[in-house]
């Protein structure tokens, strides 16, 4: 709320030559008046006391007020530290998602337009036996079939696939060499049946409890609503054989204004 407007006028004031007026006094008249304040006068005068008296309460109990409101603008509104207030004059007191620098240059700026979401698709399985599809919906129940009920994710709006985090407690090197772990972004569009794979992606497996991961373009990797979403990993050269537990996790990026 904005400050209003003032009610009232100086009670007097000190103007001079053409600007002065009915309120206008002398610099030696305001120390007249200062004088019989600081003295007392008004109190000392019973008379003239008690015909002011209610007048000087409320100007009292006013002071009083304007005395607190100072004391807030001083400790509750001003009340910090130096280092504080020279931060805030250099300008270099933020949060940064990363970095200061990038911060003080606005460069590190994220757009509140997008959320991510985290799917956890953990499965136990042989990934040189075929192209696995992970289970969206429902862990250990991975499938080379790409219409199982278990690994299919609707699209809530439109998207891309952002980046996919894998793990595994066993070992997924061969002879202790990594080997490729070819990941696939996959949908089927609404309105048919058809899979399209949207993007391929590559990496080096790795030993055990090390985390592998792969980040998608976001237009190569993009989704409409209602598309119906697949992953897929397989090891194509064919080792390390044998099951294994695989932890992964799965991140949409989706454009929240169309969840309305």
């Amino acid at each position: 709320m904005a400050l209003g407007n003032r009610k009232i006028a100086e009670v007097f004031n000190k103007r001079t030559g053409d600007s002065s007026n009915a309120r206008s006094i002398t610099d030696s008249k305001e120390l007249e008046i200062k004088a019989e304040f600081d003295a007392g006068v008004h109190i000392a005068d019973e008379g003239m006391f008690n015909t002011i008296s209610p007048a000087l309460y409320a100007i009292q109990k006013l002071s009083e007020d304007i005395d607190e409101i100072r004391r807030h603008v001083s400790s509750d509104i001003n009340g910090i530290s130096t280092s504080q207030a020279n931060a805030i004059t250099a300008n270099s007191a933020k949060i940064s998602y990363t970095d200061q620098v990038a911060v003080a240059a606005n460069t590190d700026k994220r757009s509140a337009k997008f959320i991510y979401i985290p799917i956890v698709c953990n499965f136990y399985g042989d990934l040189t036996t075929g192209e696995y599809h992970v289970p969206f919906s429902d862990g250990e129940t991975e499938s080379t079939s790409t219409t199982n009920r278990r690994n299919q994710f609707v699209a809530p709006c439109d998207g891309n696939f952002h980046k996919v985090i894998i793990r595994s407690n066993n070992s997924t090197l061969e002879r202790g060499a990594s080997t490729n772990l070819t990941i696939k972004s996959k949908k089927v569009a609404g309105g048919t049946a058809s899979v399209t794979t949207l993007e391929t992606k590559t990496i080096q497996t790795a030993a055990a409890e090390t985390a592998m991961s792969t980040a998608f373009n976001s237009s190569t990797s993009a989704f409409s609503e209602g598309d119906r979403l697949l992953l897929s990993l397989q090891l194509t050269q064919g080792f390390p054989r044998g099951s294994k537990s695989y932890f992964v996790t799965v991140v949409f990026r989706i454009n929240q204004a169309d969840l309305d």
